[in-house]
């Protein structure tokens, strides 16, 4: 290939790299293609999870506020009041042995 030739398709192809068309094209079908690699991935993640019956945080975060309303309301049936501080209280007169 002569050099002419080889300056000529260079040339070539920067316009055609440049071109705004084909980059808009090209970038829209990219995020066509990502967007559907992500749905698929997704979709096959919570079957892959499902299967392996995996806890998520979401579920543990649910199953604590089930757990948390019901010892509400089994402290309201029996009359209980939950202590303020988990620190057992000691009186100062009082020593040990």
């Amino acid at each position: 290939m002569e050099k002419k030739d080889r300056e000529e398709m260079k040339k070539r192809l920067i316009d055609f790299l440049s071109n705004q068309k084909w980059i808009m094209n090209l970038e829209k079908r990219v995020e066509k293609q990502l967007k559907s690699a992500r749905v698929s991935f997704d979709k096959n993640f919570e079957k892959a999870k499902k299967s392996l019956n995996i806890t998520t945080k979401k579920d543990i975060n649910s199953l604590q506020s089930k757990i948390k309303a019901l010892e509400k309301r089994i402290e309201k049936l029996e009359g209980i009041k939950k202590p303020k501080s988990s620190k057992p209280k000691t009186s100062a007169g009082k020593t040990e042995g």
